[in-house]
């Protein structure tokens, strides 16, 4: 990074031992946010097709690291998971989703060490840069967000390189090149993007918080559904709901995949959403009577999983799909209202994950599933609370669509920060 040949910053790294993570956590989620992304991405009209992909494979990079801080996760412990990623999302999506590829989306992932670090001291190990910012001549939170943009993590992969396992030097330092205005101009630029990225963190506590309300209610009117300290009566799910278990058409007949209908997946249950999230691929009229299909006010529960912790996985159907075999569905019948029924599910998830068989993948079998006990209130507590949840959940989506409206604004403000249009100074120097 420089400006004329004045270095602006130095690199050094600190390798330490390093042992592998165990299991991945939560990796089902991991794979339907990137899903998310992908589809949102593709629906995209072509003229705007190469800025949102840039824009949506840095933010799968982003996925990626986040997933792995939050797992602890090692060298060895990445390598794992970015083969897996590869062959899932190659399944799914086709090619473009090698381990080199998934790479490069998490090479160049930039964080800030803020004078709110909670760490005397720190370390890291041989797969990260520390960047230090000559404050001189860049203010270093300004120097953190460019890195941090699409555009800054576009310079530091010129130095990328590897065809399997690839990354970058620490010569990507001295390749670097930023828009370096006057320390004032920069001071301006950084306080305008800590008031938006504080805005996203507000959102984000907000959610936080707004989702502890659902559980709070459903424990306050009818207990713990596990321990039932209330002693409400208990009916099996089989009682309570039709279930059916979902299907794959053979692939080999092409007739039956088409728009008709919503194919689910398990990755569209998993998401900061109540309801089914979009699913990738649907099924022709063939396909939906060859399949399994399910009427809205159905409960869908992932029920086998490559990870114990992904069963129990809930959303509610608010349009007719069909799903394939991990998924069991739960149709309630008369009497039992479809918001406490999903609810029961969300809030006794350990109650699904009991039933499951031991070992790595999780499976909860169609007649384990039916055989489950949940609480069985009277019909008039069960609609007077699905009616408080219904307002929840639809309020849940204004919130998810408001976050992603502040990303996308936090995203523009980056782009216009360092192409010399967010400070009026800026953009008159620039004239």
């Amino acid at each position: 990074m420089k400006k004329g040949s004045r270095k602006i910053a130095r690199t050094s790294a600190r390798p330490r031992p390093v042992t592998p993570a165990q299991g991945v956590p939560g990796y089902e989620g991991l794979v339907g946010e990137i899903g998310v992304l992908l589809d949102q991405a593709r629906r995209t009209s072509a003229r705007a097709v190469n800025a949102i992909m840039t824009a949506t494979y840095w933010e799968i990079g982003r996925r990626i690291v986040e997933h792995e801080q939050q797992g602890k996760a090692r060298a060895e412990y990445g390598e794992a998971l970015l083969e897996r990623l590869s062959r899932d999302l190659t399944a799914r999506f086709g090619r473009g989703f090698s381990v080199n590829n998934l790479e490069s989306m998490r090479t160049g992932k930039a964080s800030l060490v803020r004078d709110d670090f909670p760490f005397e001291r720190a370390a890291v190990n041989e797969h990260v840069f520390i960047v230090r910012v000559d404050d001189r001549i860049a203010e270093p939170t300004y120097v953190f967000y460019f890195l941090f943009s699409p555009r800054g993590k576009a310079e530091i992969l010129r130095d990328h390189r590897g065809a399997t396992i690839g990354g970058i030097s620490r010569s990507f330092a001295s390749q670097v090149r930023l828009p370096l205005p006057t320390l004032s101009e920069q001071c301006r630029i950084v306080e305008i993007l800590d008031q938006a990225d504080r805005l996203r963190c507000l959102r984000t506590e907000g959610d936080a918080k707004a989702d502890r309300i659902l559980p709070a209610l459903f424990i306050k009117m009818f207990g713990d559904p596990v321990t039932n300290p209330t002693t409400w009566p208990k009916r099996t799910i089989g009682q309570l709901a039709t279930v059916t278990t979902g299907s794959t058409p053979s692939r080999k007949k092409t007739e039956c995949y088409g728009n008709h209908i919503e194919w689910v997946k398990s990755d569209n249950l998993n998401t900061p959403s109540h309801y089914i999230t979009l699913a990738a691929e649907h099924l022709s009229e063939d396909g939906a009577k060859v399949g399994r299909t399910v009427p809205p006010g159905s409960t869908l529960v992932t029920c086998i999983a490559g990870s114990p912790s992904a069963i129990g996985n809930a959303a509610l159907a608010d349009r007719e799909v069909a799903f394939n075999q991990q998924i069991n569905a739960a149709t309630p019948r008369e009497g039992v209202d479809p918001y406490f029924l999903y609810a029961h599910f969300v809030i006794g998830k350990r109650l699904v994950q009991a039933a499951s068989t031991e070992g790595m993948k999780g499976l909860v079998s169609k007649s384990r599933f039916s055989a489950i006990e949940f609480l069985a209130p009277p019909p008039e507590l069960q609609e007077r609370f699905g009616g408080q949840c219904k307002a929840l959940c639809d309020q849940n989506e204004l919130r998810l669509q408001q976050a992603a409206k502040l990303d996308r604004h936090f995203t523009v403000l980056l782009h216009r920060a360092f192409s010399g249009d967010l400070t009026v100074a800026w953009r008159t120097a620039h004239r």
